[in-house]
């Protein structure tokens, strides 16, 4: 893009200007050609702009990546969709400046005054800012993964909707910082001595998987747990660590040449390769992921699911334990958070639940927050009285392939619902009872909270999903849609949120997981969620919600509720489309 510098004379007059500096006579201390490149092209990578007086500018969509601005004046420069990756900052002078949705990744920013400047929906990736003064800094709607931000001074910071991955902020001053919205609690990537420590809190087996380019919340614990493993780590293998409650860690390599590059697929294809093996097109990150009931009646193609099995399990087979009952926890990065862990079938077509008690956390710092959020909320039980059952709502009408039609009932999602709720001892919110106010109002007091009805998937706003409810007056133009940003703006008390709907696992692929309504439950205050990967059938579903929740009722550990209503469910509906969608995600008792 190019530059756009308004100094009062012309930019043909300036270039004349700067062609009478030479480096004896000047007291400037930057590049006058890198300054003339920046001003014609607005591209300035690599640039000595050291000391350059450059405030109030509008540098819009600028290219400075690599550059040189050590010192340099920037206050009050418009600095917006600019690209500032491995610039070195230090010392410059951003007060005031506008950053909005600007690339600074990596880039140095020690000693940088960044008071009351604009970063609205920048992105910040592994950036220190350990100690700096950032009074009234806008962030609303930033992205920082990997940011160190240890003892720095927030005050009045804009905070809202910001999405923090792996951020360190001990001892930071958030006094009078408006963090509403914020998503995740940002906690640190924890070592390996704390990794070691929640495998063993747990009893539970972790494990791990990683590619090189999206190595973040793990980057630290690559580095600490042997040196040697450095050689290994390269763009074309997997990385697994198995972190067993004994304290043992193992770390095994898979290349991934021989087997994506003659096929000529990525990682993401295969996992779509692996849900359509099973009758479920793509990831449904962009379908409108609607409940009902599935036709596709062919059987899976267990060649497909053998062979994520092999990519994912087999080369740590040997690492996981022996006793079925055991838990393993499953921490993928971007789309492997879609994969059918539990439909995944060995040599000999066992599926991977029939072996393990399956668990699933987007990131290890997220492992931290549902335990904190599991020990603040207390024990659990089943019979609380304040349960929250919904089903089958009277659908809302929505903008459905180009034309305006309702959701189809669920009258399995109804029976469901009726069935749950006798279990919890409460009645449920059926029909025209279950309009999203009622629901939204009684979310923040309900200890367990039940929804069986149609999810949405949908990018019309910065958090994915929606979950369909009774519009509360159709003739004022109410929807009905519970969206996953309106969840994240309660404080919710529920021990256990069962998304009974379909994609609700899903969202937008990030580098922690995935963004949707799975994930805003749990920044709400939810230490356990219970959701679906794809498009679930209405019989099946109503089936295997029954039997979950009777198998609470004589066991209230969750991951084993759902592993044994699994096991029975598939005796009467075989296909694993129909039985594997659910994910355990968070805390298992």
């Amino acid at each position: 893009m190019r530059s756009k510098f308004f100094l009062g004379i012309s930019t043909a007059t300036m270039v004349v200007g700067l062609n009478l500096l030479s480096p004896i006579n000047s007291v400037l201390a930057f590049n006058p050609e890198h300054l003339r490149r920046l001003i014609q092209s607005g591209e300035c990578q690599g640039c000595d702009l050291s000391n350059a007086d450059l405030s109030g500018q509008n540098l819009e969509g600028n290219d400075f990546k690599d550059s040189n601005l050590r010192g340099a004046n920037l206050s009050g420069a418009d600095l917006s969709q600019a690209t500032l990756q491995g610039a070195d900052l230090t010392g410059a002078n951003l007060t005031g400046a506008k950053l909005r949705r600007v690339a600074l990744w990596r880039s140095i920013l020690r000693e940088v005054d960044l008071r009351n400047a604009d970063l609205r929906g920048a992105s910040l990736i592994g950036n220190d800012l350990q100690g700096m003064n950032l009074q009234g800094i806008n962030l609303q709607g930033a992205s920082l993964d990997g940011v160190n931000l240890q003892g720095a001074d927030l005050r009045g910071a804009n905070l809202r909707q910001a999405r923090f991955t792996s951020v360190d902020l001990r001892g930071a001053n958030l006094t009078g910082a408006d963090i509403l919205n914020t998503s995740t609690t940002t906690i640190n990537a924890p070592g390996i001595d704390r990794i070691k420590a929640m495998a063993k809190e747990r009893n539970a087996t972790l494990v791990m998987y990683s590619l090189r380019d999206r190595c973040r919340d793990v980057f630290q614990f690559c580095k600490s747990i042997n040196s040697r493993n450095q050689a290994y780590l390269q763009d074309s293998q997997l990385y697994i660590w198995v972190i067993k409650p004994t304290g043992e860690i193992t770390f095994r390599a898979v290349e991934l040449t021989t087997l994506l590059k003659p096929r000529n697929i990525t990682l993401d294809t295969l996992v779509v390769n692996s849900r359509e093996g099973i009758g479920i097109r793509g990831l449904d990150n962009k379908s409108s992921g609607i409940r009902g009931q599935n036709k596709q009646q062919d059987r899976p193609k267990n060649r497909q699911l053998q062979g994520m099995y092999q990519l994912l399990i087999a080369p740590i087979a040997d690492q996981l334990p022996q006793k079925a009952e055991d838990k393993v926890i499953f921490i993928p990065q971007g789309a492997l958070f879609m994969v059918p862990f539990a439909a995944l079938q060995d040599a000999e077509g066992n599926y991977l639940i029939e072996k393990h008690t399956i668990m699933m956390i987007p990131s290890l710092s997220m492992l931290e927050v549902t335990k904190q959020q599991r020990q603040s909320h207390g024990q659990f039980s089943l019979r609380d009285p304040k349960a929250l059952v919904v089903g089958n709502p009277t659908m809302p009408r929505l903008q459905l392939n180009d034309r305006e039609e309702a959701l189809a009932t669920l009258p399995g999602a109804e029976i469901e619902a009726r069935e749950v709720a006798s279990l919890l001892n409460t009645q449920p919110l059926i029909g025209s009872q279950a309009t999203k106010n009622a629901v939204r109002q009684q979310m923040p007091g309900a200890r367990i909270i039940h929804l069986a009805t149609h999810g949405i998937l949908e990018d019309s706003i910065g958090v994915y999903g929606a979950i369909a409810l009774a519009p509360d007056d159709p003739s004022i133009g109410s929807t009905g849609l519970l969206h996953a940003q309106e969840i994240l703006d309660l404080t919710l008390q529920a021990q256990l949120v069962v998304l009974s709907a379909c994609n609700t696992a899903g969202g937008k692929i990030s580098g922690d997981g995935v963004a949707g309504l799975a994930r805003s439950f749990i920044a709400a205050g939810v230490p356990t969620v219970v959701a679906s990967i794809w498009s679930v059938p209405d019989a099946p579903t109503a089936s295997l919600m029954t039997n979950f929740y009777q198998n609470l009722a004589q066991d209230p550990d969750i991951s084993q509720a759902l592993r044994q209503a699994m096991l029975t469910t598939m005796q009467e509906f075989p296909q694993p489309r129909d039985w594997a969608a659910f994910i355990l995600i968070g805390e298992a008792n």
